[in-house]
């Protein structure tokens, strides 16, 4: 009997407390305004695990889902970390966790997020700064790292992006890459793992070194940026534009799973 193949992601969980409103153009308006408010699990991490999970579901195949990410221990007294955890770990259910910063208190960070009729505005809460890996836990990572039939990493925690890409690059696990840095010039992000990445998937936002910078909120140069990321990148590559607002995890999926040749996809 063949065993089910381990999906391992690795990544950053937050917790998102989201207002949006279709008439409001001015940021500060949205709250007062909204006709969407929600609160849901964040995080590259995260939210990769919980789409692999929609995956599994849809397809019925079998795979072991593993995230690997940073919740620590609730901070005593913060209801608002309470609550982000109760939420959290509810929406993870069936996944399992790999814990890099253990038995440490920790505070995920906390995302508010604003939408209006054009733009996407992200004010991020972010607690005392946490050691990165508990004693021990980085054993973990590589092991898992070694077993896993596909890794899904991304930029937002390097030190953990590094240590894992090193062991699925040993041996020979495909690795996926959600590649999102816009300055890597002053990045600490490991240019190593993009240059070995079976697959890259990246906001039209994103640069590499020797790309010029450009306007973010011009959408002509955005795409043109997008234009110069394929054309720079070194393999299979999904390039989103304006993913910030509607990157589609779901399909990042399918291109691990499915892609077969260099690929070229602009979502709207």
């Amino acid at each position: 009997m063949s065993k089910k193949p381990i999906v391992l992601a690795v990544g950053s969980t937050v917790f998102d407390i989201v207002f949006g409103s279709r008439d409001v153009d001015v940021l500060g308006d949205v709250k007062d305004n909204a006709d969407i408010a929600y609160m849901a699990t964040g995080g590259g991490g995260a939210n990769f695990a919980i789409a692999l999970r929609v995956l599994k579901a849809h397809t019925q195949t079998p795979m072991h889902i593993i995230l690997g990410t940073r919740l620590g221990i609730e901070p005593n007294g913060d209801k608002m970390q309470h609550m982000a955890r109760e939420q959290i770990h509810g929406e993870l259910e069936g996944i399992r966790i790999i814990d890099a910063i253990y038995e440490n208190p920790f505070k995920i960070p906390v995302n508010n997020v604003n939408l209006t009729r054009k733009s996407r505005h992200i004010f991020t809460q972010f607690g005392p700064a946490a050691s990165c890996i508990a004693d021990g836990m980085e054993q973990q990572f590589i092991d898992t790292a070694a077993k896993a039939s596909l890794v899904f990493l991304n930029t937002r925690l390097p030190v953990l992006t590094a240590l894992t890409g090193k062991s699925a690059f040993e041996n020979n696990v495909p690795v996926l890459l959600d590649y999102s840095v816009e300055n890597p010039e002053n990045s600490p992000f490991d240019m190593s793992v993009l240059e070995r990445a079976t697959y890259v998937f990246a906001p039209g936002e994103a640069r590499v070194k020797g790309m010029p910078e450009f306007d973010k909120n011009d959408d002509e140069a955005t795409r043109k940026n997008a234009e110069l990321l394929f054309e720079n990148s070194l393999k299979w590559v999904c390039v989103i534009l304006q993913s910030r607002a509607v990157r589609n995890l779901f399909s990042v999926c399918q291109t691990a799973f499915l892609s077969l040749t260099k690929c070229r996809m602009y979502q709207e």
